[in-house]
């Protein structure tokens, strides 16, 4: 495997793919929120939390040798259901 497809393999992780549509969803809904009161900080810790999701896992697969990459992927397997969680706005 060459070094830039090392580097790229975490985008065939399933757990990065909707790790990386959560975040968009949620971003999303924090542009399309609509109220009167200024709550700036706390939409941004979200938009942190939710992107930081599938940046560690890019940068644990870089960073990681092959024989180790089970374990990381049994480590981020809650991750994987996020998506799929039921989230309502309230």
């Amino acid at each position: 495997m060459g070094n830039s497809e090392e580097h790229s393999r975490y985008k065939d992780l399933l757990v990065w793919q909707r790790s990386l549509t959560f975040a968009d969803e949620v971003i999303d809904l924090i542009d399309n929120i609509q109220t009167s009161r200024k709550h700036y900080r706390l939409f941004e810790q979200l938009e942190a939390a939710v992107t930081s999701v599938p940046m560690n896992i890019a940068e644990g697969m870089q960073s990681t040798p092959l024989g180790k990459v089970g374990i990381h992927k049994k480590n981020s397997c809650i991750s994987s259901i996020l998506p799929e969680a039921p989230f309502t706005k309230h």
